[in-house]
């Protein structure tokens, strides 16, 4: 990293705030996705996996990387969801 300019990522200082950033981030894009959708379920999932990344990020490495796993299910059932949505407005018309 430091090599390229990037040597100050490796502190977790600011590393951190960045990953909190990238967190919101997602669970806005979850949200938004639930608002087209109507279902929850994708935006609960993000939920629980942000918060357990969060916490667990210095405690338990692999708790963690399960939360990580958690989002990504997240995203894919929100894409899911939304396409099944969209599917259903094309089947009305």
């Amino acid at each position: 990293m430091s090599a390229i300019g990037l040597g100050f990522l490796i502190n977790d200082a600011i590393l951190l705030p960045l990953l909190a950033i990238s967190l919101v981030v997602t669970l806005f894009g979850l949200y938004t996705g639930m608002r087209h959708h109507g279902q929850p379920w994708a935006f609960i999932l993000g939920i629980v996996s942000a918060l357990i990344t969060f916490v667990f990020i210095f405690i338990s490495t692999v708790v963690a990387y399960l939360g990580l796993a958690g989002l990504i299910v997240a995203g894919v059932l929100n894409i899911w969801l939304r396409s099944r949505q969209l599917q259903k407005r094309l089947i009305l018309f």
